[in-house]
């Protein structure tokens, strides 16, 4: 487990390619909250601001969900 950030994961699985980084405070708008495909544990983001890790404002990408407050 990450504990300098949550990954953010091109696909929603944990063999997704990590694109980088969601830092406590980030923000992010869900964008798909069940992913049809797997199972419903991932929800799909966009970050609304530039994250504090590094990641550009608007880059998508899947989380697991249990992890989000």
């Amino acid at each position: 487990m990450a504990t300098d950030g949550l990954r953010l994961r091109a696909a929603p699985s944990f063999n997704g390619r990590i694109k980088g980084l969601l830092c406590n405070g980030d923000r992010v708008f869900v964008r798909i909250q069940f992913h049809p495909s797997y199972n419903r544990d991932w929800v799909g983001v966009v970050l609304t601001q530039k994250g504090r890790g590094g990641l550009s404002k608007r880059t998508f990408g899947y989380v697991y969900k249990w992890y989000l407050a």
